[in-house]
């Protein structure tokens, strides 16, 4: 997937952000702003999972991972 350029003027890209960190009063209650929803859709994602038992051992010692740095 390559990355595009959106060549935005200055004022463009401050009223993006201005616009992505705003947050919105939804019934009497505030609502996350974009950036805070991005944010926590990646905190809620898995880091680097676990390999499995009978995978080899990410450390590179050759091993099944269970007979190496599994536990």
């Amino acid at each position: 997937m390559e990355e595009e350029s959106l060549d935005l003027t200055a004022q463009e890209a401050d009223a993006f952000w201005a616009w992505l960190n705003k947050s919105e009063l939804v019934d009497g209650k505030f609502q996350p702003s974009g950036i805070e929803r991005i944010n926590m859709m990646l905190a809620s994602l898995p880091s680097d999972p676990e390999p499995g038992r009978n995978e080899p051992c990410p450390c590179g010692s050759g091993l099944k991972y269970k007979k190496c740095c599994g536990k």
